[in-house]
């Protein structure tokens, strides 16, 4: 379909100052193996060459689908105060219909921007080919030249009596107009609940900003939190937090039920000036079965300090019984 109009205004004296042409098409199935095939298209012209705001206003686009597959195209020139700028926007979807359903698509828009010109973002959706779950997702975007971004998100299921592994990773790049550049990385593992560990750091140029990694393991015996925070705009020492709390849930010793094994280990500070340190515990695996008739025991306190000399206390108690 084609149609042109002669458009009449006031905004200048002339007549038929602006002039409307449009095309359309559409063809359903030009493709006979496939379908659902689809083919649009459509060009829409404004022009009013004699006036001072614009001057020219073009859209033109297509859109084109077969299986599993949809591509598609647009533009949009102007022409204002008689400079000619133009963006452009295509996008492809495609998805594998090999039986697992796998997704891919591509983004890529082009801006009249003199910082910012181009964008593309790809996105990736794999499938498990048995179950068809997800189980990897990979994101790129890249907005040139000043922005960055990597994410990826895997699922690891390869073990069916435990629940699955995931891990998120993200990558951030960012340059500023001072020419300066800001780097950021992220990762993040977890095992349901049963463990966790995320890991993060933050540059400006070759400048640490930020750095941080926390978890924690959580097990029939064990507890166990770990954090170490690194921050130079705050602080020069490195701050640092362990936490481990250790019981034997399945083993019980006595009327009271104590734990065959017990052990408490904390400590806090900063490692390069001050420091606290906590450690008891106590192991008795004679009461173990076919065990080696020893019981073990120790009790440990630290304490350091840039001020007072360091203070260091350390028990241990050892006992090895043997029958014959």
């Amino acid at each position: 379909m084609k149609t042109h109009w002669d458009i009449d205004t006031n905004l200048i004296q002339d007549k038929n100052d602006m002039t409307l042409d449009l095309k359309v098409r559409f063809d359903r199935q030009p493709k006979q193996d496939s379908a659902k095939s689809f083919i649009g298209e459509y060009n829409i012209t404004l022009k009013a060459p004699k006036h001072e705001s614009f001057q020219l206003i073009d859209l033109d686009g297509n859109i084109t689908r077969q299986l599993g597959k949809l591509e598609t195209f647009h533009s949009i020139a102007y022409r204002v105060d008689k400079s000619l700028k133009e963006i452009n926007f295509n996008a492809i979807i495609n998805r594998n219909h090999s039986g697992n359903g796998s997704l891919q698509t591509h983004i890529a828009i082009s801006l009249p921007f003199k910082n910012l010109p181009y964008i593309t973002h790809d996105l990736t959706i794999e499938r498990a080919l048995l179950t068809g779950r997800v189980n990897n997702i990979q994101s790129k975007l890249l907005a040139k030249p000043v922005f960055a971004h990597y994410a990826r998100i895997h699922i690891d299921r390869s073990n069916e009596n435990q629940p699955p592994w995931v891990h998120v990773g993200n990558e951030i790049e960012y340059l500023r107009t001072n020419g300066d550049s800001l780097h950021g990385l992220s990762k993040f593992d977890v095992h349901r609940w049963s463990k966790l560990h995320s890991f993060g750091l933050l540059k400006r140029n070759n400048d640490l900003l930020h750095k941080h990694s926390i978890g924690y393991i959580f097990s029939k015996k064990t507890r166990k939190v770990a954090l170490s925070l690194e921050s130079p705009q705050l602080s020069g020492n490195p701050l640092s937090l362990i936490a481990e709390l250790t019981i034997d849930r399945e083993n019980r010793i006595g009327k009271l039920k104590w734990p065959q094994e017990f052990g408490v280990h904390v400590e806090f500070g900063t490692p390069l000036s001050n420091l606290t340190a906590l450690h008891v515990f106590y192991n008795l695996p004679m009461f173990r079965e076919d065990a080696n008739r020893n019981v073990d025991a120790a009790v440990g306190f630290k304490l350091a300090s840039s001020v007072r000399n360091n203070i260091h206390f350390f028990f241990f108690y050892s006992i090895f019984l043997f029958f014959t």
